[in-house]
C-alpha cells in the first residue's frame, strides 16, 4: 500500500478514535515533543548553535518553500556536510522533519490537499520511498493508538 493511501486509511480508520478532545490532546503532546533532537557538542565537531540552526532552517524549507529547487537543496545539505555533521545525523534530521510534517498533517484529524501536497513534496525532497514514508506514518499511527491507551 502507498504511503498516500495509507494516509488516507489512517483518517478514515474508525478505530483510531480521534475525536475532538482527543485531537486536542495528541496536537498537544506531539508540539511539546522535542521531535528533533540536537545531539550533544561531543558526538562530533561542530557547535550545538550549528546544529540547532540548520535544524531550524531545515524545518523552514520544509513548512515554508516547498518545492525547494535542486541547488539550494545541494547547498543546504552541502552546509551540513562542511559544518562536520554525521551523515547519520543528517538523514535521522530528515526523517524527524518528515515525521514532524506527518504529525501536524493528521493531528486534527482531517489532511487538507494542501497539507496533503506539502507532504508528498517533502517525501520526494527528502529522497524517502513510499515504503519508508508509509513506515513513518504506520510508526505515527501507533503512536496515536497508544496515546489514547494512555487517555482511557
Amino acid at each position: 500500500m502507498g504511503f498516500l493511501a495509507a494516509l488516507k486509511r489512517l483518517l478514515g480508520d474508525d478505530t483510531v478514535g480521534l475525536d475532538e478532545e482527543n485531537r486536542r490532546h495528541l496536537a498537544e503532546a506531539w508540539n511539546h515533543e522535542h521531535v528533533l533532537e540536537v545531539q550533544t557538542e561531543t558526538d562530533f565537531g561542530s557547535s550545538r548553535y550549528d546544529r540547532e540552526l540548520w535544524v531550524k532552517k531545515l524545518r523552514h524549507m520544509l513548512a515554508e518553500r516547498l518545492p525547494v529547487e535542486e541547488q539550494p537543496w545541494h547547498d543546504f545539505l552541502a552546509d551540513a556536510q562542511a559544518l562536520g555533521f554525521d551523515q547519520g545525523w543528517i538523514e535521522g534530521q530528515l526523517r524527524s522533519a518528515f515525521t514532524r510534517l506527518v504529525r501536524q498533517a493528521v493531528s486534527d484529524g482531517v489532511v487538507t490537499h494542501e497539507e496533503h501536497h506539502n507532504i508528498e513534496l517533502a517525501r520526494i525532497q527528502i529522497g524517502l520511498t513510499e515504503a519508508e514514508a508509509a513506515a513513518i506514518l504506520k510508526k505515527v499511527e501507533e503512536q496515536i493508538k497508544a496515546h489514547l491507551n494512555r487517555q482511557v
